[in-house]
């Protein structure tokens, strides 16, 4: 059985991306100037962060529909799951951390609960059979 990803839940995926760099332009990062610096700031640091992981989350949710192995798949939807809490958790850090774009996180946790709510059906979906 070849599995597909839900559109709605890929189309999630790549919105959450497109807020992932727009909330790291907001807090006046920018990636290509700062890949290589050793010195960054605690926002900084949690900004890469969340960059690396919705760019692993997409990437994964694209390969998932090639993988044939029950078990691979399982471990690649847990580690999808892992990466959301993750994210939840960068953005708990920078909500206490940050004293700027507070408004722009709460628009980011809304749009991951989303994906998150998505994610969660296609999880129960696809590993209980």
């Amino acid at each position: 059985m070849k599995l597909i990803p839900d559109k709605q839940l890929l189309q999630k995926a790549i919105q959450l991306d497109a807020l992932t760099a727009a909330l790291a332009h907001g807090l006046s990062y920018d990636k290509f100037l700062l890949r290589h610096y050793k010195y960054w700031a605690f926002d900084h640091e949690i900004t890469h962060s969340l960059l690396e992981d919705t760019k692993i989350i997409l990437e994964s949710l694209k390969k998932l529909s090639k993988i044939q192995c029950k078990k691979e798949r399982f471990s690649m939807l847990k580690n999808i799951q892992n990466m959301t809490n993750n994210i939840y958790s960068y953005c708990r850090g920078l909500e206490y951390h940050s004293l700027e774009n507070k408004d722009y996180l709460g628009v980011y946790r809304k749009e991951l609960t989303i994906f998150s709510a998505f994610f969660q059906k296609y999880f129960k979906a696809h590993t209980i059979h």
